[in-house]
């Protein structure tokens, strides 16, 4: 059997690091690369009703800016009610400074982590018990604040679905990890179980129902972001029928997993139905 969760990250607007700046951009309009939140607002509403239609609970990783913006405009407590809260760090900071340049201490961490749980426990009414960091940008140190925070878990690495099948495991300092999968297509070229390279037309839905069949059992993690379904670095904010198509591409991804026999689940209820855990 495998087991399945569709996870979202919610976050801003087609965001992207910048060097020199802690927290995420946009991706710029007209050269004004400002965090933006609309895109991610709408294709939230839109992803939240595909998922109640289709009867899928998922794990949305909320940005806590992003979750504060998005609430000004709709009842995000009342909209995510039936779905898993997780956390996606506060300004979409780059934990590692990787890709910023903006090295940060274990406290810095700390307290980004910290500030942002108690964003998303008070906007959702929830304490989240999952953390997917930005970029997936994760480091020894980013793993022991996430441990140290009260995380039950992380889902920032990934695992080869060609070596086994992809499941949960310790990591060494005891934080559960559960990974995205990385795969080969039918050329030999990598695939991951993160929707982006669909989102951005460079896949299609049956690249990743072949992934699934692939699987051999495990928990399978797709990723996906709210504001791709509104908003691509390919097109810019699109129009109501590529809207429409984007939506379409991940039912038929979420159709195939289940016509395979696949059992969706929120993480946090696979980790406590088959795990103990949570």
């Amino acid at each position: 059997m495998t087991y399945a969760s569709f996870t979202v990250d919610v976050d801003r607007d087609a965001n992207m690091p910048s060097r020199g700046m802690l927290e995420g951009i946009s991706r710029p309009i007209d050269g004004d690369h400002t965090p933006r939140f609309s895109s991610s607002g709408r294709g939230l509403e839109l992803i939240v009703d595909l998922l109640d239609e289709m009867g899928v609970r998922g794990t949305f990783f909320l940005e806590a800016r992003t979750a504060s913006e998005i609430s000004k405009e709709m009842p995000i407590r009342d909209l995510l009610t039936k779905h898993e809260i997780a956390c996606h760090g506060f300004e979409h900071e780059d934990l590692t400074g990787k890709d910023t340049g903006i090295p940060l201490s274990r406290d810095d961490i700390y307290f980004i982590l910290e500030n942002s749980n108690a964003t998303l426990e008070e906007l959702t009414g929830r304490k989240p018990t999952g953390f997917r960091a930005p970029y997936l940008n994760v480091g020894e140190d980013v793993l022991d604040m996430v441990k140290e925070i009260g995380f039950e878990y992380d889902s920032s690495l990934t695992r080869d679905l060609s070596d086994r099948p992809v499941s949960p495991w310790f990591l060494p300092n005891e934080l559960m990890e559960v990974p995205l999968a990385i795969d080969k297509d039918v050329h030999g070229k990598r695939i991951y179980s993160y929707l982006w390279a669909m989102h951005e037309e460079k896949r299609v839905p049956g690249d990743y129902i072949r992934m699934m069949e692939r699987a051999g059992g495990g928990f399978l993690v797709l990723a996906t972001h709210s504001w791709h379904l509104v908003e691509t670095f390919l097109r810019g904010q699109l129009d109501s029928e590529r809207v429409e198509d984007a939506l379409q591409s991940v039912r038929s991804v979420i159709e195939g997993a289940l016509n395979l026999g696949l059992e969706f689940l929120p993480i946090e209820d696979f980790l406590r139905k088959y795990l103990g855990r949570v």
